[in-house]
């Protein structure tokens, strides 16, 4: 069957124009819409970027503030350090008459008794120097009484064995006159010397 459009040509050219615009019209509204939620979306994610950024800036400035509230310790560790180095400085070269002492109180043995010590020091450049022990920066004088010439001996060999002590000698070991068959009478006075070398002074080697 054969349909007959009865309007007149001006009129369906006019519906289909009306046609064409709605359709045009709804496409650009929903491009629109489609715009606008994309823009509400990015603009929620620069929102958010924007308070993290902020969120940082301030966590950045109070660690910044705990930084500079530490800065003086820093400077007095610096001060303190300098300070150690000064110290440092100036004992290098020195020697400790306790550190001596307490070497000398370790090697004694049990039958020599000292009576005197005397410790001298040259240090500097005019230090003495000796062929096997290079620079001696000092020596101790002692006298004392032993029960024996064993023992002056053995006292002799423990100085020797102290690090930093060199050349021990002993320039008189003498026995005790007496008629008598006392102990005392048996004993021996005794004097002498030890070099202190390079390693007894302060950071020595």
């Amino acid at each position: 069957m054969t349909q007959v459009n009865l309007l007149p040509s001006d009129v369906r050219q006019r519906l289909r124009t009306r046609q064409l615009t709605v359709l045009v019209g709804m496409v650009g509204a929903i491009v629109v819409a489609l715009l606008l939620g994309f823009w509400v979306v990015q603009s929620n994610k620069l929102a958010s970027a924007n308070n993290d950024l902020a969120a940082a800036k301030a966590t950045n400035n109070s660690l910044q503030g705990e930084i500079n509230s530490l800065k003086r310790y820093q400077v007095l560790n610096d001060q303190m350090t300098s300070q150690k180095t000064t110290v440092s400085t100036a004992k290098a070269g020195t020697v400790e008459f306790s550190g001596i002492m307490h070497d000398l109180s370790m090697v004694i043995p049990s039958d020599v008794y000292l009576t005197g010590v005397t410790g001298t020091l040259t240090l500097g450049d005019g230090a003495a120097t000796t062929p096997n022990t290079g620079n001696v920066v000092g020596n101790i004088q002692f006298q004392g009484t032993a029960k024996d010439h064993l023992s002056v001996a053995l006292w002799l060999t423990r100085l020797a064995q102290v690090t930093g002590w060199d050349n021990s000698w002993i320039t008189a070991s003498t026995k005790r006159s007496g008629n008598g068959s006392s102990d005392t009478n048996q004993w021996v006075d005794f004097n002498g010397t030890v070099d202190l070398g390079t390693k007894t002074e302060k950071g020595g080697k």
